[in-house]
């Protein structure tokens, strides 16, 4: 298992007691019952499961936390991890803007700052890396 694994197993752990201890003191938040509904009529199931799904939530039923929750992989988890190990090897690391006039794109070999005539498909650079003797990689 590698360490991205790992990690990411550690914070669906992590976040299902979370959000457990969560419900269990406040209730549903809004997105997990918006989620519910969507479930719901995305997959024509009857709305009398709702108030199930609801009740199992509300009691801690961990299977069905575990279905609904946030994914962690879809949280920029990779991004914050990589974060994390470059700056344990004494890199300074910077998260950079991933829209807007504050985003940096790779075009034909050039790093541009907000571009005009950007590809619509064309990615934002992540990250600014500081090596230690100062030479900037982006």
């Amino acid at each position: 298992m590698n360490r991205y694994e790992e990690i990411i197993k550690i914070i669906w752990k992590y976040e299902r007691q979370n959000l457990k201890e969560k419900i269990k003191q406040e209730g549903l938040p809004n997105w997990l019952k918006e989620k519910i509904e969507k479930t719901i009529n995305r997959t024509s199931l009857d709305t009398k499961y709702k108030s199930i799904i609801e009740e199992l939530l509300l009691n801690g039923d961990e299977l069905l936390l575990t279905f609904f929750m946030k994914d962690p992989k879809r949280q920029n988890i990779y991004e914050r991890i990589f974060k994390e190990e470059v700056e344990k090897e004494g890199f300074n690391i910077e998260k950079l803007s991933t829209h807007g006039k504050k985003a940096y794109y790779l075009i034909n070999g050039n790093i541009l700052q907000n571009p005009i005539n950007k590809p619509k498909e064309l990615k934002s650079l992540d990250f600014v890396i500081t090596i230690k003797n100062k030479n900037t990689i982006l």
